[in-house]
């Protein structure tokens, strides 16, 4: 059973007919190669997924785009202090940022982005914190 037949079960697997879904993409060297879907986009409408259907995610990428600047973080590559548009130059100076300085630690907050102010979100633990693997927690 090749990879594609495989991951076309666990996707038809992991879904129940009538309910909510998901669409997988494998990518290599910036290639689709491989992909699977199943389930409803709308529940309400009886809408399927497939491989063509865009997904709202939101905020739903900050938690990995957090831990991969983490793991940069832990292996020195970055400081979580570092302006942002040290390591992403064309990142956009907007009219409520242009003259803060847009750090990585501010990013999985959105706090210097967000139109009209916002007070940054306090995690009750330092980011450092969460580098550490414990079954106790921080």
């Amino acid at each position: 059973m090749d990879i594609s037949t495989k991951l076309s079960e666990l996707v038809g697997f992991a879904v129940r007919p009538g309910d909510p879904g998901l669409a997988v993409g494998i990518y290599t060297d910036g290639k689709l190669i491989h992909q699977a879907s199943a389930g409803l986009a709308s529940v309400e409408f009886e809408a399927r997924i497939d491989t063509r259907t865009r997904f709202d995610i939101a905020s739903m990428s900050k938690q990995f785009t957090a831990t991969a600047a983490l793991l940069l973080c832990r292996d020195g590559r970055l400081s979580l202090d570092d302006d942002i548009r040290t390591h992403l130059p064309r990142a956009p100076r907007t009219p409520w940022s242009a003259t803060a300085n847009s750090t990585i630690r501010a990013r999985p907050w959105d706090d210097s982005g967000r139109r009209g102010g916002g007070r940054p979100l306090a995690l009750p633990w330092p980011a450092s914190a969460l580098l550490r693997v414990s079954p106790s927690g921080p």
